[in-house]
């Protein structure tokens, strides 16, 4: 079957008033988006265009190859694309070089002396330079020409930690153990690099002022909030609901995801099915794993797999569930849900890094008798599903477009730009002088650094 053409929606945004030169560092070529990073960074370069900054892309390319009219977008959007091939057994071997030298696996693995040189011998050319996700911090050095920007957005010592707490035993529990204290370390240095530091959310944030603590490294001191957004599209229908289907979506190829389905089936479903026998749970997503495949038929579930655009499917769905326990950062599927306009119901680490309302806008529990109980209650009452879904729709509506995360991440680079080290640092949000007074304001609360937008 052939892959549709999946490209960023075009920005509604104005041009900048002071347009900058910026390199975008991946370690994935964007296109096609299927994984929650490459959908980040397309819809952010596709911002920063539409914003008229100059941008060149440099990422790493193994067996994701975007087709021709994915390239000619990236080509439309960026004024040049450097691309840095790197076949999959080079990368396994790179995972256990870093090893052996005290490295993460993950950084390892997309590690590329070629990608490294490339953006720092081109580094002075730049306003700034963003490098999107730890595994590609690897890329600046300590000595740089340019302020970089590290888009951590999660920290992973966190997502391990709750990955041991869940997983199973097996070889990729052990595979985990392994990783975590060398994450930890490497995760309280890699921020010193840069300039800024981007971060989801406050459990992020304190994971890696953690992790600094503990390996008696400086206190983090650059961090900035700022998640990203979603297309939010016209309102959904409402009226499709037919009061028995409950759904998940997600990649089920993530191990995360994975653990999500098999906990929920294992442990919340059974108790569902015996109030509401005529219940059924729908899964959706990419690559479903041969665990999840095996629950096809089972007890009143059905495996879709792949189905392209999600809002059809979403809109027959009565509840949608985010049982995810092994997470950090944010959930994207949590966005999808409630761009549909639908009543959820997911754990307290699945909404940590978006922070929508607890019962206003979703319902959270995070034991098996809990998350049963509120999606049973929800089952069998229209009423509550059709509010908890208006709810959830105006929460995304209120400040959850790609647009309005991305302007204010792009008063970050600006700010980074004329203040290379910020002065003052706050748990919250980052801090910059306001130049008419000379005084430090909050990112959240100020619209532009020069007041201007």
């Amino acid at each position: 079957m052939a892959r549709a053409l999946n490209l960023p929606e075009p920005m509604a945004v104005d041009a900048s008033p002071r347009p900058m030169r910026l390199a975008i560092v991946a370690s994935r070529l964007p296109l096609p988006m299927t994984r929650a990073d490459q959908i980040t960074v397309a819809h952010w370069i596709a911002f920063l265009a539409a914003r008229g900054h100059a941008i060149e892309l440099f990422a790493l390319t193994e067996d994701s190859a975007a087709r021709p009219k994915e390239m000619a977008w990236l080509h439309r959007h960026c004024t040049a694309v450097h691309l840095f091939p790197r076949s999959r057994w080079r990368s396994v071997l790179g995972a256990v070089a870093g090893w052996l030298r005290g490295r993460p696996l993950q950084v390892g693995y997309f590690d590329d002396r070629a990608q490294a040189k490339a953006i720092q011998s081109a580094a002075k050319r730049f306003d700034a330079v963003y490098v999107y996700y730890i595994r590609s911090a690897q890329t600046v050095g300590r000595t740089f020409d340019a302020p970089a920007i590290l888009g951590m957005q999660l920290s992973q010592t966190l997502n391990i930690a709750r990955m041991l707490e869940s997983f199973r035993p097996g070889w990729e529990r052990w595979l985990y153990r392994l990783e975590a204290p060398l994450i930890r370390r490497y995760e309280a240095q890699a921020w010193q690099r840069f300039a800024r530091t981007v971060l989801i959310g406050p459990a992020d944030l304190a994971a890696v002022q953690e992790a600094c603590a503990t390996e008696r490294q400086p206190q983090i001191d650059n961090a900035v909030l700022a998640p990203h957004g979603i297309t939010l599209g016209p309102k959904p229908p409402m009226d499709r609901d037919d009061g028995h289907t409950v759904m998940f979506l997600g990649v089920l190829a993530t191990n995360t995801n994975v653990e999500a389905v098999l906990w929920f089936v294992s442990e919340i479903w059974p108790r569902v099915r015996q109030a509401r026998p005529a219940a059924r749970f729908r899964i959706a997503g990419r690559r479903p794993r041969k665990t999840i495949q095996a629950l096809h038929g089972r007890e009143g579930i059905e495996v879709l797999g792949e189905i392209g655009d999600p809002l059809p499917y979403l809109a027959e769905a009565s509840v949608c569930v985010s049982p995810v326990r092994a997470a950090a950062g944010m959930q994207n599927k949590l966005l999808d849900y409630f761009r549909a306009g639908k009543a959820v119901v997911a754990t307290p680490a699945a909404n940590e890094g978006i922070g929508a309302p607890p019962a206003r806008a979703v319902r959270l529990a995070d034991t098996p008798e809990a998350f049963a109980r509120e999606l049973i209650d929800l089952l069998e009452s229209r009423e509550e599903r059709l509010r908890l879904g208006r709810a959830a729709r105006a929460f995304v509506e209120k400040g959850w477009s790609w647009e309005a995360w991305f302007l204010k991440l792009e008063q970050v680079i600006e700010t980074a730009v004329r203040y290379p080290r910020p002065a003052v640092q706050s748990s919250q949000h980052e801090l910059r002088p306001r130049p008419a007074q000379g005084e430090y304001v909050s990112v959240a609360e100020a619209e532009t650094p020069w007041g201007e937008r």
